[in-house]
């Protein structure tokens, strides 16, 4: 799931959380790189209504990380340091075609 993807002109970078439960995506449009697309995605366990739910083992870690840490939050993106720097590096990226594209229009 985690990867650089080029679909219909449209070049992305989906970055998965550390708990396989949420994504980030970050994409430019390639032909007209006016903006960065930032998306929160959540792909984790859902029963049929929507509802989310967490299996035995994701409940015993979320007692262990409460234990330990005080609290857990279920809606954060956490990333470890190659993925967040992989962000930050597509992200930089993103923004210099920005700017080469802004550069070569037309005043």
């Amino acid at each position: 799931m985690s990867g650089v993807f080029i679909e219909d002109n449209r070049e992305s970078l989906i970055v998965r959380c550390e708990c396989h439960t949420e994504a980030v995506q970050v994409s430019v449009d390639l032909e007209k790189p006016s903006a960065v697309y930032l998306s929160a995605w959540n792909y984790g366990d859902a029963d049929d209504f929507g509802k989310r739910y967490a299996p035995w083992r994701r409940q015993l870690w979320a007692i262990w990380y409460i234990l330990r840490r005080g609290s857990v939050w279920f809606d954060d993106i956490v990333l470890n340091s190659h993925k967040a720097r992989e962000l930050g590096k597509k992200l930089i990226e993103f923004a210099d075609m920005i700017d080469q594209h802004d550069e070569k229009k037309p005043d």
